[in-house]
This record gives C-alpha cells, sequence and structure tokens, in this order.
C-alpha cells in the first residue's frame, strides 16, 4: 500500500491541490484534512479519485450533498469525517462504498433507519459512532454485522436492552462506550456471554471484564 500523503494547511490551497495530483498520479492513496474545516465544496474536488484510500477528515462542516463527491470509489478502505452532521440520507450514500472497512462518524445524526444502512457494508471491521437519535432497537443493525471487530458508541443512549444485540454481533472483539445509560448489571450480563469481548466505558476499561489491565 502507498503510505504517501500531504496534509491540508490553513489558508493555503496548494497543499489540497498537491495532494489530489499525488493521488491521481498513484504515489498516494490518502487524502488528509487537519488543520482546517473541510467543506463539501472541498470534498467535491475528490470527485473521480478512483485510487483513494483513505479519506480522514478532523474537522469538517461536511453534509450528506458532499458524501455525493465519494460515489463509485470502489477502493476506499477508511473514511474519517469529524464534525460531519451526516443524516440517514448520508448513510444511504456510504452503504455504497462497499469497500469500506474502517468508518469513524463521531458527530453523525442517524436514526436507526440509518445504522440499518451502514450494516449492508459487508467488510465494515471497525464502526465508532455518536449520534442521540439511535435506540436500543436499532443495535439490531449492529448483530448483522458480519465482520465487525470494533465498535464504539459515542452519547447513544441506549440501555441494556441494546447490549443484546452487541452481544450477538459475533465477530466482535472491542467495545467502547461513551455517554450511555447502561448498568453495571447489564454490562456483567454481556461479558458472562462474551467473556473475550474487551469493553471500555466512559474511557475507563469496565472492571466487570474479566480481561482488563491491571495497573
Amino acid at each position: 500500500m502507498l503510505l504517501v500523503a500531504a496534509v491540508v494547511s490553513t489558508g493555503c490551497a496548494d497543499p489540497l491541490v498537491r495532494q489530489i495530483d499525488e493521488i491521481r498520479l498513484g504515489r498516494s492513496e490518502q487524502f488528509i484534512v487537519e488543520d482546517r474545516e473541510c467543506t463539501d465544496e472541498e470534498l467535491g474536488s475528490l470527485r473521480g479519485l478512483d485510487g483513494l484510500a483513505e479519506l480522514l477528515v478532523e474537522r469538517s462542516r461536511v453534509t450528506d450533498a458532499g458524501l455525493d463527491a465519494l460515489a463509485g470509489m470502489s477502493r476506499l478502505r477508511h473514511l474519517r469525517l469529524r464534525g460531519a452532521r451526516i443524516t440517514d440520507e448520508g448513510a444511504a450514500k456510504i452503504a455504497e462504498l462497499r469497500g469500506l472497512r474502517f468508518l469513524n462518524l463521531p458527530d453523525a445524526d442517524l436514526t436507526d433507519a440509518g445504522l440499518e444502512q451502514l450494516a449492508r457494508l459487508p467488510d465494515l471491521e471497525l464502526l465508532r459512532l455518536g449520534s442521540p437519535r439511535i435506540t436500543d432497537a436499532g443495535l439490531v443493525a449492529v448483530a448483522r454485522m458480519s465482520s465487525l471487530k470494533f465498535l464504539h458508541l459515542i452519547e447513544i443512549p441506549i440501555t441494556d436492552a441494546g447490549l443484546v444485540h452487541v452481544e450477538a454481533a459475533a465477530k466482535l472483539t472491542s467495545f467502547y462506550i461513551d455517554g450511555a445509560r447502561v448498568t453495571d448489571e447489564g454490562l456483567e450480563q454481556l461479558l458472562a456471554k462474551r467473556p473475550q469481548l474487551h469493553v471500555h466505558i466512559d474511557q475507563r476499561h469496565s472492571d466487570r471484564d474479566p480481561n482488563r489491565h491491571e495497573h
């Protein structure tokens, strides 16, 4: 895999253009935005870059409409869009990126229907997702993610009822959960059924996890 990548710098369009040129020339597979807010217009400049494998945006105002630029990117494996308020409409577009393995949407605004769309990604191994509108019932989609190994739910108000669906994700090895409404009893039941599952809750290793690290 090619690892060459430039980084977009504040106030200068040239680094952005250079990244695109490097991808077109086959010398890079990455597009990274770190020091500025990426917009729909800037995302649109990636349209047709079939060689793009990693799109990593640390700050953005990207909307569902901006995701149109990613259509047909069969090699895209890693998508990170911090700050993007992606809704169910955007989730449906992301679900067409069938090669995705790593998806990070910490500031999304999905409902259960949007999470169901993401379950269509056949090779998804890592999902890091924030959305206040996903419910316990919506997590049934997680149970259908046959390749999922790493799950991080951020400010998703699930309860112990949602953990039943997490338990059913057959390949899951790591589960991080922040800002949920689960109880100690619910976590104990989860770990009783999945004793090898690595669990963090609210940025701390769960003391119910028999595999926790001792310090």
